[in-house]
């Protein structure tokens, strides 16, 4: 499960920003309100621990990480009830556990330029899958432009 938590993690953007904001300790503090709120999701997928690996291992896993990013988000608030990015609460999500000011003017810089995913069109509804897709590939994005 910790493979997963660090992807979700690296894909809502919170580990890219400078490596001394995202402390040992910020990491657990984030994985304490996640990991239930993923284990919820998978649960809700059919995604068992079982079946992620077996998917991980055949290199099939990328689309299941979509559809549970895209239900984590929804279920901290990061995704509105339309599915699209709410840059207000993930700026409040973010300003929880992220306390230095470079790295969360960054942060909400990238969350804010990414929003644009809003304007796309999706297939999924309300999923989440597809936009979750969309976001995380603006975040990475970010992440290949930024200096860190």
């Amino acid at each position: 499960m910790f493979w997963l938590l660090t992807t979700f993690m690296f894909f809502s953007g919170t580990s890219y920003v400078c490596s001394t904001a995202i402390t040992p300790e910020v990491v657990q503090a984030m994985k304490t309100i996640i990991d239930p709120v993923m284990k919820e999701c998978q649960q809700e997928l059919g995604l068992t621990e079982e079946k992620l690996q077996d998917l991980k291992d055949k290199g099939e896993v990328e689309d299941k990480v979509f559809c549970l990013s895209g239900c984590v988000f929804k279920k901290l608030g990061i995704f509105d009830k339309n599915v699209m990015v709410d840059v207000e609460k993930a700026s409040e999500f973010h300003k929880a556990y992220i306390k230095d000011e470079a790295a969360l003017t960054e942060m909400e810089k990238v969350t804010k330029e990414c929003s644009k995913v809003n304007e796309e069109s999706v297939s999924d509804g309300d999923k989440g899958c597809d936009r979750a897709k969309l976001f995380i590939k603006c975040v990475k994005e970010h992440k290949q432009t930024t200096v860190v």
